[in-house]
């Protein structure tokens, strides 16, 4: 197989579009099927606007994305891992490399908008945590590092210095 001639660029297409549109299917799996070698098909798909590179890298930011609404929902990592069919490690790897952030920023923004939405409503710490079924502590924490203050009465958000 290693004299072939690139195929038409209609099967080209065809291919990509299979490749694009099932996860399952590799490039090597398309190669041997085919009887090409998955170098060749490398190189020739990119003729018919077809990268494998990027299309593997959205098959992972999709596959990612369970797990991040999981993070968001305030699941835990192994959660958040497990609902992306990943380990652990792999999933904070992934998560920092395609989006920058890890699990722990992106359940800290959770939290943060959650607390900041219940004082918005006047509520108490104390009334928040039963809510939330966290610590009155904890929701203290969280309300000072997202900049409120506890002004004797009430929770207010504090000034821009």
């Amino acid at each position: 197989m290693n004299g072939r001639r690139c195929p038409s660029r209609f099967r080209l297409r065809r291919w990509a579009n299979e490749l694009r549109e099932d996860p399952e299917l590799t490039l090597a799996d398309l190669a041997d099927r085919e009887g090409y070698r998955a170098d060749a098909l490398a190189r020739w798909l990119p003729s018919v606007d077809y990268v494998h590179a990027e299309v593997t890298r959205q098959r992972q930011v999709d596959r990612l994305q369970p797990g991040i609404r999981v993070l968001e929902a305030g699941g835990q990592v192994s959660e958040a891992a497990d609902a992306s069919d990943m380990h652990a490690a792999n999933f904070c790897r992934a998560l920092r490399r395609h989006y920058g952030v890890t699990p722990t920023q992106i359940r800290h923004a959770w939290l943060t908008k959650r607390v900041s939405c219940l004082l918005r409503l006047g509520l108490e710490a104390r009334t928040i945590a039963r809510i939330l079924d966290w610590s009155p502590q904890t929701v203290r924490r969280i309300a000072t590092r997202d900049g409120w203050r506890f002004n004797g009465i009430r929770w207010v958000q504090a000034e821009a210095a």
